[in-house]
C-alpha cells in the first residue's frame, strides 16, 4: 500500500490535516511518530487542523480533545474478559461518529463508543448479535 514508513506518515499526516474527526491508535502512532504519550499524538493532530482527536490506548483511557474541552481523559469500558479484539477499533469508530451524529458531545460520544467496543471484544468475530440496538449503548 505505502512505498516507505515516510510516505505512510506523510499521507496519514495529509489524511489527517483536512479531517474534521481523527480517531487514531496510540499504539500506532508510537511505532510510525514516536508519539511518547497519547497526549502527544492529540497535540500532533490538533496542531495539523483536527477539530476532535479521540486517541485510543486499548483498555486505558481515551485521551480526547476538542477546542470546547480541551485536552482530557475519558474513562475506559472495562471489561472482566477480552475475547476477541477483531474489529474494536471499528467499532469504536462506528460509536463514536454515530454518537456525534446523533448530536452528542465527543465526551458523550468517546462513552458511548466505548461502551460499544467492550461489547464487542468480549465475543468471537466481527458481528456480534445484540449490539446493532442503539439503546444498548
Amino acid at each position: 500500500l505505502w512505498e516507505s514508513e515516510a510516505a505512510m506518515r506523510d499521507g496519514l499526516t495529509l489524511g489527517a490535516s483536512v479531517a474534521d474527526v481523527v480517531l487514531p491508535s496510540f499504539d500506532e502512532e508510537t511505532l510510525l511518530f514516536g508519539d511518547a504519550t497519547p497526549e502527544a499524538t492529540a497535540e500532533r493532530y490538533r496542531a495539523g487542523g483536527a477539530r476532535i482527536v479521540a486517541v485510543k490506548n486499548g483498555a486505558e483511557d481515551l485521551t480526547l480533545w476538542d477546542d470546547a474541552g480541551g485536552l482530557r481523559r475519558v474513562p475506559a469500558e472495562k471489561v472482566a474478559e477480552v475475547v476477541d479484539t477483531t474489529a474494536a477499533g471499528d467499532s469504536f469508530a462506528a460509536g463514536f461518529l454515530a454518537g456525534l451524529a446523533q448530536g452528542h458531545g465527543p465526551d458523550a460520544a468517546a462513552t458511548e463508543a466505548m461502551a460499544l467496543a467492550a461489547g464487542v471484544i468480549q465475543e468471537r468475530g466481527a458481528l456480534v448479535r445484540g449490539l446493532f440496538d442503539g439503546d444498548a449503548i
